[in-house]
């Protein structure tokens, strides 16, 4: 059996909303986090039987050789008037988790062995950043979106406003993320499968 990549699953989160005018765009704040779970074997059919026992990545009953978690978080800052409330500053951060495998030794691997595994590897990464670029555009895109939304009457209706924004432009990229998965077949037609 190959492994297949597994969907991204986005976590959506909030809105910290505070009092303070600023007028600033930035991007978003990126962390990156990489887990590894380690796979070994002398042949390409062993690694593949080792790939598939290891994995802790597991949905639906299916076994994935990697996964990419995004999470985005949002901070508005507004500007208060005698008649209006308008937002001055925007900011996002996205933390990223990936999970992927390590092969043991590789160093010591034949050199066909090796050069299926980096074809196999650099597909995986490729893929996988894919997933992260989701997150990466939906923090830009939430950004841009809250900024250009005009003043409200009140900042209660200026925060509900900015947040259905951010959780519509979340809901937007999360099929966008699935519809990815549904071209590349899960990043395999990019020859994110081993052997």
């Amino acid at each position: 059996m190959y492994g297949m990549i597994k969907l991204h699953k986005l976590i959506v989160l909030f809105a910290i909303i505070a009092c303070s005018p600023s007028n600033a765009r930035a991007e978003p704040q990126i962390n990156e986090d990489f887990n590894y779970y380690t796979v070994n074997g002398s042949t390409a059919k062993r690694i593949r039987q080792n790939l598939n026992l290891k994995t802790p990545i597991t949905e639906n009953g299916k076994k994935y050789d990697a996964y990419t978690k995004w999470h985005v978080t949002w901070n508005l800052r507004w500007k208060k008037s005698i008649d209006s409330c308008e937002i001055t500053e925007i900011t996002t951060k996205v933390d990223i988790t990936y999970i992927l495998p390590k092969l043991e030794q590789l160093e010591s691997k034949n050199p066909s062995l090796k050069r299926k595994w980096g074809d196999y590897y650099t597909a995986l990464i490729h893929h996988e950043n894919g997933h992260r670029d989701f997150g990466i555009h939906t923090a830009r895109s939430i950004e841009e979106r809250v900024l250009t939304m005009g003043p409200r009457s009140s900042c209660r209706q200026l925060q509900s406003d900015a947040n259905e924004i951010a959780y519509r432009t979340l809901d937007e990229y999360i099929q966008l993320e699935k519809n990815y998965d549904n071209k590349t077949n899960y990043g395999m037609y990019d020859g994110a499968v081993f052997p």
